[in-house]
């Protein structure tokens, strides 16, 4: 369960990062856990996040973490990119993944999977291919599935 960091806070880390470098994106910062004290950060950029971009932004943190010293608890930070198998939290993550295949489950437990072909600025796009057919019949022609970003309950990558 994760616990939300008072707005101060999360501002500061923002302003820390952004500093760092204008292309990366803060994906998510939360206390995951109070009583482990993991503040775990995950950041990403359009073109990939790297090693050297979560160790900039770790320092420059932990840094100031250390200076400010805004816990009553000890913690633990965590700056991560958003791991494989992860769900999609921000639509610009849908951005790097077109093309890539889906599992997209609603707010109402319907599950579609396919390829990511459009990201709108309300909805994704996916892309299903029609069950396959004997050889002689007529392929079924694709499926197209519009699905707004306040229907997705969870979306993630099929690897």
């Amino acid at each position: 369960m994760a616990y939300s960091l008072p707005l101060d806070i999360t501002d500061k880390i923002k302003e820390i990062i952004f500093s760092i470098s204008e292309e990366i994106f803060i994906v998510e910062i939360a206390m995951k856990s109070k009583q482990k004290g993991l503040l775990l950060i995950r950041i990403d950029t359009d073109s990939g996040i790297k090693i050297e971009d979560c160790t900039a932004v770790s320092r420059a943190v932990s840094r100031w973490l250390d200076e400010a010293d805004p816990f009553e608890f000890e913690y633990h930070l965590e700056v991560t990119s958003p791991g494989v198998g992860e769900p999609l939290l921000l639509e610009r993550q849908y951005q790097k993944e077109k093309g890539r295949i889906l599992r997209v489950i609603t707010q109402t437990g319907e599950v579609w999977e396919g390829t990511l072909i459009a990201v709108g600025e309300i909805a994704i796009t996916l892309e299903k291919e029609a069950p396959k057919k004997k050889k002689k019949e007529a392929p079924e022609p694709k499926v197209l599935k519009l699905i707004e970003f306040s229907n997705i309950k969870e979306a993630k990558v099929i690897v």
